[in-house]
C-alpha cells in the first residue's frame, strides 16, 4: 500500500483483509481483520524567507521592493487566508496566495518601503516580517521570523558663503559687516552647526540642526573695525569656517574668504597733483605752474633747451655773468 497525502494528515489507516471459503457442507465462511497504522504526528508549518531588490539606498522617497517567498514546509495542507506581516510595511500584497497550500508549495508577496529621513541619518533599515496560515482544524500557523538589512549611502558635507558690507573701507575706524549662508549640501542631517572666524568674533548659534538642502543666512554675523595696519595692508583678507557633526562619522567643515579693498590713497599720493588739476589751486612749488617736475624727461627736455638758449647767446657775442638776480 503507498501512503497518501490524506493519510498523512489523517495520522493513520487502517487497512481491512477478509477471507472467504466453503466448508465441507458447502456453506459460505468469512472471517476479516483489520490493522490500523499510525503515522507520524501532523506537523503543519509554514517557512518565510524575505529579500531586498537593493542592497542600498541614497535618497528621501526613495522606494525599496521586498518579496517573501512563503512554504509550506510542514507534513500536512495548510489553508488560507495567507497573510505577510512587516513591521516597516502597512500593506504587505498576497494576492498570489491559494486558498490551500500543500506541503513543498509555495508563493511570493511583495512589499514596497518608501525611505525617510531617519532612514538616512540611521544609516540603515531593519525590517522583520513573519507570514501566517491556517491548518485544517482551522488554527493559525505562524512561519518563521525573517530579516533583511540594507544600508544607506550617506553623504555629510556643508557648504559656507561668505559676504562683506561695504565691500570697501577708507580710515581707521570704518566697520565691516560679514554676513554668512551655511548650507546642509549632503544627505543627512546635521547637528551642532557652528562657525568661526579669526579676524571678527562670531555672533549668534550654533544652530541645532540642519536638514539636507536647508540653509541659514541669519543665525551667523560679525562686524570688524578697520585699523592702520589694514589701510597700509590696502585689503583685508580673512576667512571663515563652518563645522558639523552627524551621527555616524567625524565632523564636517567648509571654509570661504572674503576680500575687501582699501580705498584710502597711499602716502601723499594725489596731494598737490588732484588740487593743482581743474580748480585753480597752486600746482607744485618751483616758480613754473603747468611743468611736471616729477617727470625726468620734462627736465631733461628743459636742460637741453636752456644749453641751446646760452650757446646761442655767446655766439651772438653777448657777456654771461652769473650773480644775484
Amino acid at each position: 500500500y503507498t501512503v497518501t497525502q490524506a493519510d498523512v494528515e489523517a495520522g493513520r489507516f487502517t487497512n481491512t483483509a477478509t477471507v472467504n471459503a466453503e466448508d465441507p457442507d458447502g456453506q459460505p465462511v468469512a472471517d476479516s481483520d483489520d490493522e490500523t497504522v499510525f503515522g507520524p504526528v501532523a506537523g503543519p508549518s509554514l517557512a518565510l524567507v524575505k529579500s531586498a531588490g537593493a542592497a542600498t539606498y541614497g535618497a528621501v522617497g526613495g522606494t525599496v521592493n521586498y518579496s517573501y517567498l512563503v512554504t509550506n514546509n510542514g507534513n500536512v495542507t495548510l489553508y488560507g487566508p495567507f497573510t505577510v506581516t512587516d513591521d516597516r510595511i502597512a500593506s504587505v500584497d498576497c494576492s498570489s496566495a491559494p486558498s490551500t497550500l500543500a506541503p513543498g508549495a509555495s508563493f511570493t508577496c511583495t512589499g514596497v518601503y518608501t525611505v525617510t529621513q531617519s532612514d538616512l541619518d540611521a544609516g540603515s533599515v531593519v525590517n522583520t516580517a513573519v507570514a501566517s496560515g491556517r491548518d485544517g482544524s482551522g488554527g493559525v500557523v505562524e512561519s518563521n521570523t525573517d530579516s533583511v538589512t540594507i544600508t544607506a549611502v550617506q553623504v555629510s558635507t556643508i557648504g559656507l558663503a561668505k559676504s562683506a558690507s561695504p565691500r570697501t573701507y577708507g580710515s581707521v575706524g570704518d566697520q565691516i559687516a560679514y554676513s554668512f549662508t551655511v548650507t546642509n549640501t549632503g544627505n543627512v542631517t546635521l547637528y551642532n552647526v557652528r562657525l568661526s572666524d579669526p579676524l571678527a568674533p562670531v555672533v549668534g548659534g550654533p544652530l541645532p540642526t540642519l536638514a539636507p538642502g536647508e540653509s541659514d543666512s541669519t543665525t551667523f554675523s560679525a562686524v570688524y573695525t578697520v585699523t592702520q595696519a589694514d589701510i597700509d595692508a590696502g585689503s583685508i583678507v580673512n576667512i571663515a569656517t563652518a563645522s558639523a557633526d552627524n551621527l555616524f562619522g567625524p565632523p564636517v567643515s567648509a571654509t570661504d574668504a572674503e576680500t575687501v579693498i582699501s580705498s584710502a590713497s597711499p602716502e601723499g599720493e594725489g596731494e598737490g597733483e588732484g588740487e593743482g588739476e581743474g580748480e585753480g589751486e597752486p600746482g607744485p612749488s618751483g616758480g613754473c605752474d603747468g611743468i611736471d617736475w616729477g617727470n625726468p624727461g620734462t627736465i631733461i627736455t628743459l636742460l637741453i633747451a636752456l644749453l641751446i638758449l646760452i650757446l646761442s647767446f655767446i655766439l651772438a657775442g653777448g657777456d654771461i655773468r652769473l650773480g644775484k638776480g
